[in-house]
C-alpha cells in the first residue's frame, strides 16, 4: 500500500496536471488522490520529526531587563503547552 501511495503521488507530481485532470485520466476520484497526497505528506512530516533533522528555533526572552536568556527548542519536538511551561519557568 505504501508503495502504491508513493507511485500515485510521484506520477501526479510528474504529470504537471491539475488534480482533477490527473484523476480523470486515471479514472479515480479526486478524493482518492487527495487522500494519498495527505498520507504521503504525513509520512514525510513524521520522518522529519523523528529523524533529528528538524531545525533548531532559538527563543530570545527578555525577562524585564534583568537578564536575557535564550532557549533553543527542536522544531516539532515540543507542543505549545510544553514550550509555554518552559518560558514561564525561565521567566521566574
Amino acid at each position: 500500500m505504501a508503495q502504491d501511495t508513493a507511485k500515485l503521488v510521484s506520477a501526479f507530481k510528474a504529470s504537471g496536471l491539475t488534480q482533477k485532470a490527473f484523476c480523470a485520466q486515471r479514472g479515480i476520484a479526486v478524493s482518492v488522490l487527495q487522500y494519498h497526497l495527505r498520507k504521503e505528506r504525513t509520512a514525510v512530516e513524521n520522518r522529519e520529526e523523528h529523524s533529528g533533522t528538524g531545525r533548531f528555533i532559538p527563543l530570545h526572552l527578555n525577562t524585564g531587563g534583568l537578564s536575557q536568556r535564550t532557549v533553543v527548542v527542536l522544531h516539532g519536538g515540543f507542543g505549545t503547552e510544553e514550550i509555554a511551561a518552559v518560558v514561564r519557568s525561565v521567566c521566574r
